[in-house]
């Protein structure tokens, strides 16, 4: 399952994709990143949740990909959606500095956690 998101109000895009196959996912997106070492094993047995930042659909939009396997719990998607809000804040040419108001990375943070977790609470269903 892949659901896709807006990342409001940011000009980008959150995938999460929940135990998909690696060569379904590598050939849906082009990456900004070097995922050669990636491969079926590595989602399965490896990893409880990935992010793979800059990623690009084929329809042009451009955003994060998130991978959630069958392990992962609710501290991994914490740790994954501070990824995306991070690569967010970056690539919008925002700094996270000492002494910076805080309120609106908060918010985006909450927001990407908030849609990684409906996808795993969708899966977490659908399983029983």
């Amino acid at each position: 399952m892949i659901q896709a998101f807006n990342i409001e109000p940011y000009p980008k895009k959150l995938w999460v994709a929940k135990n998909e196959d690696w060569e379904k996912l590598y050939a849906l997106f082009r990456y900004d990143c070097d995922v050669s070492d990636i491969t079926q094993n590595t989602l399965d047995n490896e990893a409880s949740a990935l992010t793979f930042p800059r990623v690009t659909d084929g329809k042009g939009a451009y955003g994060y990909l998130v991978f959630l396997s069958d392990c992962c719990k609710i501290q991994h998607v914490a740790h994954e959606a501070a990824h995306v809000a991070i690569h967010v804040y970056e690539d919008c040419l925002i700094q996270l500095k000492v002494g910076m108001d805080s309120e609106p990375f908060a918010y985006l943070l909450e927001s990407i956690f908030c849609k990684i977790k409906e996808v795993l609470e969708k899966e977490e269903k659908n399983d029983i």
